[in-house]
């Protein structure tokens, strides 16, 4: 009779190698969607709109949730995610560090783009 407590052998996490320890897989992070396709999304702003508030005047959650998830994919992929704050309080002890990227710069020192946000 097999034992219940056998030592299973460890899964793997699919094909391939395996990651090392502070290997990044993607450095230069997800792709930017490009402006005309933003510009297509960005068109559907006000239908998506409606269709919030439409689903907020829903007394069935389960009709409205998946409007409300595509509307909220249409807004994000438009617009942009709204940025996300953390406030804290007292002493936490945890340390927070902050990188600036630099702007990329001319040859004579200004910098490159002239745009102002």
């Amino acid at each position: 009779m097999a034992e219940k407590n056998e030592a299973k052998p460890k899964k793997r996490r699919g094909p391939g190698r395996p990651i090392k320890k502070g290997q990044v897989l993607n450095p230069g992070g997800r792709p930017k969607i490009p402006e005309d396709i933003k510009q297509a999304y960005r068109e559907h702003t006000w239908d998506a709109i409606a269709t919030l508030v439409w689903a907020a005047r829903q007394r069935s959650v389960s009709a409205a949730a998946s409007a409300v998830r595509a509307a909220g994919e249409i807004l994000d992929r438009g617009w942009g995610k709204a940025p996300q704050t953390v406030t804290l309080q007292g002493d936490t002890g945890l340390t927070l560090i902050l990188e600036r990227k630099q702007e990329p710069k001319a040859a004579d020192g200004t910098p490159a783009s002239s745009e102002t946000v």
